[in-house]
């Protein structure tokens, strides 16, 4: 996750250099471990199957999102605030991040399902869980391979039609700053 941090700071100029140390702590250390702690205590709580494995992934991928965005916002806090009020950036960052946690979430669980359909082994979350390889997710009557090419066909039509508007359209954070009139310096 750090790498992937650092190459958006570098490459895309998300967050810059001065943010690069929170956005570590925020995505690659607190998003991570909140995963990791959600995910062990559902699957300690659900059956042991295969769907839950997938469940727990969905849930754990969307409270992560939510509580590294209310980590920012504590910081934000902590570091004196500025022109809006703390408890505004809190549920503005926590409301938009709700709402990106739930696709967050759906793209883990159907990685994790498409994973656990072929080679549930590679899963350590679903050994934890107890899921054996006779448990597998199944996707009804559709084979594996077409399971496969309707992502593939997804992330092309996602490409061709969101990839050209990504630069323009604002990410969770600067959206908050346009909401609420956020000064940036430049």
């Amino acid at each position: 996750m750090t790498t992937v941090v650092v190459v958006q700071a570098l490459v895309f100029a998300d967050g810059g250099i001065v943010a690069l140390g929170l956005n570590v702590f925020n995505i690659a250390i607190i998003t991570v471990l909140t995963g990791w702690v959600v995910f062990r205590g559902l699957i300690r709580l659900l059956p042991s199957s295969a769907t839950s494995v997938v469940a727990a992934t969905a849930v754990a991928s969307w409270m992560s999102v939510v509580v590294s965005s209310t980590a920012f916002a504590g910081q934000y806090a902590l570091g004196g605030g500025g022109e809006v009020a703390a408890s505004t950036v809190l549920g503005a960052m926590a409301g938009v991040h709700a709402i990106i946690g739930v696709g967050e979430g759906l793209i883990a669980a159907g990685l994790i399902a498409a994973v656990l359909a072929s080679r549930p082994d590679l899963v350590r979350g679903a050994r934890l869980a107890g899921v054996t390889h006779g448990d597998r997710v199944e996707f009804g009557r559709r084979p594996v391979l077409a399971f496969a090419a309707t992502g593939f066909a997804i992330a092309i039509a996602l490409f061709v039609i969101a990839a050209p508007h990504a630069s323009e359209s604002p990410d969770g954070l600067e959206r908050v700053v346009e909401d609420h009139g956020i000064a940036v310096a430049e």
